[in-house]
């Protein structure tokens, strides 16, 4: 039988029929299990540990034991601009740490002024002080404190801490680039120089 000899009406109510029973079908279907998701590995299982990471030996290059090379090495890290630069950071850095924490703590002032001066007849002042030469003097105690309701201190000290990791930062790697580049070139030199010493003893049998 054609579908096309169905009437309309029947034609539709199969259509309908037949999406409803696809839908309970599809609802019927077993959802599949997941694979619950892998723990995350936590450094010191992978054989890492951040505090002996973090504890690089600043004079590495001492393992060779060459004490030119210390000389040489010394000198680069010592008279570097760039290295110079970065210690000038870190030392702004610190600085703004410490005007931070200054500005949540209460601030004392004390102060004293004293003056000699003679108080003249035709003042205000009546008999004995008017002619009269006299030391006069001024205490005055002053206590100030910035209340920090909504923590703007606190934040501007957090950003002047992290001012001073990133200035640290930069430092280690701009003497661990210098270092590197030191240590580079004196190998270069230290390779020429055995190259030439076996040519010449070549050159010599």
């Amino acid at each position: 039988m054609s579908l096309k000899a169905v009437p309309r009406p029947l034609r539709a109510a199969l259509t309908v029929g037949a999406w409803a029973a696809l839908a309970v079908l599809s609802a019927c279907a077993p959802i599949p299990k997941l694979d619950a998701a892998s723990p995350i590995l936590q450094p010191e299982q992978l054989g890492l540990s951040t505090e002996a990471s973090a504890a690089v030996n600043a004079r590495w290059w001492q393992a060779w034991g060459d004490a030119q090379l210390d000389v040489l090495m010394d000198k680069a890290l010592r008279d570097a601009p760039s290295l110079a630069a970065a210690r000038a950071r870190i030392q702004l850095a610190g600085a703004s740490i410490e005007n931070e924490r200054a500005a949540d703590r209460p601030s004392v002032g004390l102060g004293l002024d004293l003056e000699r001066q003679r108080f003249t007849e035709n003042g205000l002042y009546p008999p004995p002080l008017a002619g009269s030469i006299m030391n006069t003097g001024n205490l005055q105690a002053t206590l100030v404190y910035d209340w920090d309701f909504f923590g703007r201190h606190e934040a501007a000290l957090q950003a002047a801490i992290g001012r001073q990791a990133v200035a640290q930062n930069e430092a280690a790697a701009a003497r661990l680039s210098l270092s590197s580049a030191v240590a580079r070139a004196w190998l270069g030199l230290a390779r020429s120089l055995s190259q030439e010493q076996l040519i010449q003893e070549q050159l010599l049998l």
